[in-house]
């Protein structure tokens, strides 16, 4: 007899399927969401170290201290070449 013959199991592991297949899109978005807070602490990393920066090390990257607030914005990265 096999294991998948039994109505009661074979309902079981349908009822197991579809849970997983119905919770593989909230898996996803959990995954989205840790990911942008990845971003979120990596651009804040190096948003502190350049801040720590002097004017002149700025200079040197040919940064202002200004540019610092709008560093991420694609509009800016795409004016100045980044």
């Amino acid at each position: 007899m096999s294991l998948f013959s039994n109505p009661e199991l074979s309902a079981e592991r349908a009822f197991a399927e579809s849970i997983a297949i119905s919770v593989r899109p909230l898996f996803r978005r959990i995954a989205n969401v840790g990911a942008a807070f990845a971003r979120i602490r990596e651009r804040a990393r190096a948003m502190n170290e350049l801040a720590r920066m002097t004017d002149s090390e700025l200079n040197d990257l040919g940064l202002a201290r200004s540019d610092l607030p709008h560093l991420f914005d694609a509009n800016f990265q795409a004016t100045r070449g980044f």
